[in-house]
């Protein structure tokens, strides 16, 4: 599937990854050693080769640890849980302060 973000294109550098993204190919690699998920094909010459999944992945990863502060350690628990996963756990704990207000409110 392609990205309508990125242009549609196959591969990507990590240069074009960087100026899609604002971050710095330090930064890339490093994600690399510490995201599994995060494995780029290469090239034979070794170069990266980053798909639209790649992108997405890694657009993933800088919103959680860039805007919801996440340490690396709890960004990769976030990737791990399941879509919608948070979601349930704000609905439960919802669920569980009106059953609280609605004692405290009928006792």
């Amino acid at each position: 599937m392609e990205s309508e973000a990125t242009g549609g294109k196959l591969y990507y550098s990590i240069g074009e990854v960087c100026e899609l993204t604002g971050l710095e190919a330090h930064v890339l690699r490093f994600w690399e050693s510490e995201f599994p998920e995060l494995e780029p094909r290469k090239s034979a010459g070794g170069t990266r080769r980053y798909q639209a999944e790649d992108l997405d992945l890694i657009r993933r990863i800088q919103h959680l640890v860039h805007v919801e502060k996440y340490t690396l350690e709890g960004a990769r628990r976030q990737l791990r849980r399941p879509p919608g996963a948070a979601r349930e756990r704000l609905r439960a704990e919802i669920q569980d302060v009106l059953r609280l207000l609605t004692k405290s409110i009928g006792a």
